[in-house]
């Protein structure tokens, strides 16, 4: 996700971090907070919490 900001905005990650409103951060920030909110809504199903930490999993990682 990282990888596609930083392609669509043309701008390294510690540029957009450092810039206050900028809307790749915004961006990145709304989707981490979407990933998390979905983790939570996942506990009673174990494929659906599975895919949550994979997904959290790759994108920590860098790999998405």
């Amino acid at each position: 996700m990282v990888k596609a900001v930083k392609g669509i905005l043309g701008r390294r990650c510690g540029e957009m971090i450092l810039q206050h409103g900028d809307r790749g951060q915004a961006g990145l920030l709304a989707a981490a907070q979407g990933i998390g909110r979905f983790r939570k809504r996942a506990p009673d199903d174990a494929e659906m919490r599975a895919f949550g930490e994979c997904l959290l999993d790759q994108l920590s990682n860098g790999q998405i």
